[in-house]
């Protein structure tokens, strides 16, 4: 088995990407820079680095370029794409440091401009559900494609059936009252229709997490300053890793914990009052990127 894991991984070209089998909280996936480094690699994950997750590997070629995440409500007789977001998924600054479930999101986003977008639908959307139909795979629900933009090409990094995290928390930013209605369509086999959001809206989200994040990180950090982050108005705070203190308090209680939402006419605006709404949260324990659609605001300044 060895062998034949050595030789495959010899076949692609460095760096490589080894990913857990199964579920790995998004946090599964090591890209190796060289073979030695792939050798050390394999050997820790199979012997459970990531738990049961990585009993069996799948090696993949190396993709260049951005990632972008795609989703779709759908059923038999409707397909809507929502805000197309982009994700960082490096734990710290400049994309260093290693994978994470996600370190922060913002939608919409320029790298997928209005043709590339007619091309994602066309050339990969609609010929995965037509691919579902004709197999006879019945799907209602969101269908998440990941996918690596390059020279304004698109390509298919993975599938999920689920909106991504820390996507959901942006996107819920660009639905209306009519979401809980769509949804039952989508579950229920009706045609599904959703209002359209305001072109001119941006929104993002940042991760705060906790210390040692993604490995082995600290719990029950307090955190202080959530009611005055929200006090603007600007600023929402979603709760994914906390619990009550025993007294009665705020405390760390995962890895990724808090994110930190914003939206506004434009990204910088919205960027610049998430960031001014952590710095109203006093949390010794957690950590976050300090840039947070960087790249975007590089491609469209204004």
């Amino acid at each position: 088995m060895r062998k034949t894991l050595w030789r495959g991984i010899i076949y692609q070209r460095q760096p490589y990407v080894l990913k857990a089998s199964g579920l790995a909280a998004g946090k599964g996936v090591v890209i190796a820079p060289d073979f030695e480094t792939a050798q050390t690699e394999v050997k820790e994950m199979l012997s459970g680095k990531f738990g049961d997750a990585s009993k069996e590997l799948v090696i993949e070629e190396f993709m260049q370029g951005e990632e972008a995440s795609f989703f779709v409500l759908c059923n038999q007789q409707s397909a809507i794409p929502l805000p197309i977001c982009q994700d960082h998924k490096r734990a710290f600054d400049n994309d260093l440091g290693p994978n994470t479930g996600g370190m922060g999101a913002f939608a919409p986003t320029s790298l997928v401009d209005e043709k590339l977008e007619k091309d994602i639908i066309s050339k990969i959307i609609e010929p995965t559900l037509r691919g579902l139909k004709d197999d006879k795979i019945p799907f209602n629900g969101v269908l998440y494609v990941g996918l690596m933009i390059e020279n304004g090409q698109a390509r298919v990094v993975e599938y999920n059936c689920r909106f991504g995290d820390p996507e959901c928390q942006i996107l819920m930013q660009f639905i209306g009252d009519d979401f809980a209605q769509c949804l039952m369509d989508i579950a229920t086999e009706k045609p599904a229709k959703l209002a359209q959001w305001p072109q001119s809206k941006s929104s993002v989200t940042i991760v705060l997490a906790a210390n040692g994040y993604p490995g082995e990180y600290i719990k029950n950090g307090e955190i202080f300053g959530i009611g005055a982050a929200e006090s603007g108005g600007n600023a929402k705070v979603f709760h994914s890793g906390t619990k009550l203190c025993d007294d009665g308090g705020l405390c760390a209680n995962g890895g990724r914990v808090l994110n930190v939402t914003a939206s506004a006419s434009n990204l910088k605006l919205a960027i610049d009052q998430a960031y001014k709404a952590i710095e109203k949260i006093n949390a010794p324990s957690l950590f976050y990127r300090t840039d947070i659609g960087a790249k975007e605001l590089k491609r469209t300044p204004n």
